[in-house]
């Protein structure tokens, strides 16, 4: 079964774009996709018109764009070797021009490598703004990544003791995050890993002034609680077999684990652990939040990982995308 449709392979730099462009050249070959290559530079410095006279400024400006779009079309004609490819060029803040392009263009997947900062994170600051903004799954991948994956992991947070929309919102990101999983399992050969962990600390979210623990998602008895979570997590996996052929499912190889102790912790650890090579996971948490775009412990977790991600947003999710 077809994952993607139309996937944006987005650089932000020309030096040795080919790793990045492979790997969605693989993505779109294996699940027959389409495939357009996006190159987003940064504007030039606010002030550099302030050190610039204005003509050398619009040469400079001019003159960057032209070689960069010549570039682009030369290493696209490489790629079209392999496959056909669509460029576009793009020249402001990453995030929102990568946002308004995959809204333009209808594509289904965002493919980009994730940038590293000092401390060595997986995500820096840019990548987090368009996991909040951008319309569309993002696939995150770590430098020097292999094409092939051998250990998938998706999570997902059964904990279902919250307001009835709130409760339908997670099933359905749930659901996704275990169908995406398992699609590129079967088509990488890969084992599926569906991890959930019992957080056992107090996740107190302020609603309008109202402190919200969760009613009843802390307390219980700990043997229902876990039976809850694991006849939970058999509803996905049930999920995913009704999804896909038979002899597809008697090929794929799903493992379940369930731990008690603290998500932003422990889930982590657990993924190292694995020795996972693609994670996948939502990324909106408490939508009743005007503006809270992305959950602390989805926040928390992308930037302890080493490993590529593909990020999932419950479907009909939206944000503006200027702030």
């Amino acid at each position: 079964m077809s994952c993607f449709k139309h996937v944006l392979c987005v650089l932000t730099e020309l030096q040795n774009p080919d790793e990045v462009v492979g790997h969605a050249i693989h993505i779109c070959q294996q699940h027959n996709a389409k495939l357009t290559v996006m190159l987003a530079l940064e504007p030039l410095p606010p002030n550099a018109n302030m050190v610039m006279e204005s003509f050398a400024y619009i040469d400079t400006y001019e003159s960057i764009q032209a070689a960069a779009e010549q570039r682009l079309d030369s290493k696209a004609q490489e790629w079209r070797e392999k496959m056909p490819v669509d460029t576009v060029f793009r020249y402001g803040h990453s995030f929102i021009e990568i946002a308004k392009v995959t809204q333009d263009i209808g594509a289904d997947l965002v493919v980009k490598l994730a940038k590293t900062d000092l401390i060595d994170r997986l995500f820096g600051h840019e990548d987090m703004r368009l996991l909040r903004k951008c319309p569309a799954p993002v696939w995150l991948l770590h430098r020097n990544d292999s094409q092939r994956y051998q250990q998938i992991v998706a999570a997902v947070d059964v904990n279902y003791h919250y307001p009835d929309d709130e409760v339908a919102t997670r099933k359905q990101l749930n659901q996704a995050v275990v169908i995406k999983a398992a699609q590129v399992a079967v088509e990488e050969n890969a084992t599926l890993n569906i991890v959930h962990v019992i957080d056992e600390q107090v996740d107190m979210v302020v609603y309008d002034g109202i402190v919200d623990m969760g009613a009843h998602a802390f307390g219980g008895d700990q043997e229902q609680t876990e039976a809850e979570r694991q006849a939970a997590i058999q509803e996905l996996i049930e999920l995913i077999k009704g999804a896909n052929p038979d002899d597809v499912i008697e090929n794929l190889r799903i493992q379940t684990h369930v731990i008690r102790g603290n998500a932003r912790r422990d889930m982590p650890e657990l993924i190292s652990q694995l020795d996972c090579d693609l994670l996948v996971m939502g990324t909106v948490a408490r939508i009743g939040i005007p503006g809270f775009f992305m959950g602390n412990t989805a926040e928390s977790v992308l930037n302890q990982v080493n490993c590529s991600v593909l990020a999932l947003k419950p479907a009909g999710f939206s944000s503006p995308l200027i702030t």
